[in-house]
């Protein structure tokens, strides 16, 4: 009986070590589109409207095929880098600069170059 225990707690040992091997050692970030040299496509000076993730913003929401009914927030994108979208949006004549975190970016929509 001794021995079947040990055996099962190798065998477990061996899937768990095998498991966190080929665990993905980075995660995807949003806005991660390869453009030209790998550099992230979202040109700055374009507009955009950037839709957060619900659980970003605290909404728990089901998950749907559309980013139409998730928050969302409009302008001018300024900066891009690994952590963040800086935008800058006009509002009541108003000109407000946003830094978004791009773990909280569940999409980023820009006009389609012509």
């Amino acid at each position: 009986m001794r021995n079947s225990s040990l055996a099962i707690a190798i065998i477990v040992g061996v899937f768990a070590l095998a498991a966190f091997a080929y665990w993905p050692t980075h995660r995807a970030n949003a806005a991660d589109v390869p453009g030209a040299g790998g550099k992230p496509a979202l040109a700055t000076g374009s507009s955009c409207t950037v839709y957060f993730r619900g659980d970003a913003v605290g909404q728990s929401m089901p998950y749907s095929g559309s980013a139409m009914n998730n928050p969302s927030l409009s302008g001018t994108i300024i900066s891009v880098d690994d952590n963040w979208l800086v935008i800058d949006r006009e509002k009541d004549k108003e000109k407000k600069r946003h830094f978004i975190a791009r773990s909280a970016i569940l999409l980023v929509e820009t006009p389609e170059k012509k």
